[in-house]
């Protein structure tokens, strides 16, 4: 946005892969409050809770073992 105002996402949908540690339930909380809808995942779903707190209405936790991928 070069007009310095809100950066909106609205309607899109976002991954975010290691969303339970770090930065991750902070980029998630910025992501839903900029409109996007957005999957979090992380090693096990036991790590996103925080995040479920955080942006349960827009967000969703799905089960994911990325380190079998």
């Amino acid at each position: 946005d070069s007009g310095g105002g809100r950066v909106t996402l609205e309607g899109r949908r976002v991954a975010v892969a290691g969303a339970g540690g770090g930065l991750g339930p902070t980029v998630v909380k910025a992501l839903v409050g900029a409109g996007a809808w957005v999957a979090a995942a992380d090693r096990t779903k036991d790590h996103c809770a925080p995040v479920a707190n955080v942006a349960a209405s827009k967000a969703m936790i799905p089960r994911i073992d990325i380190p079998s991928l």
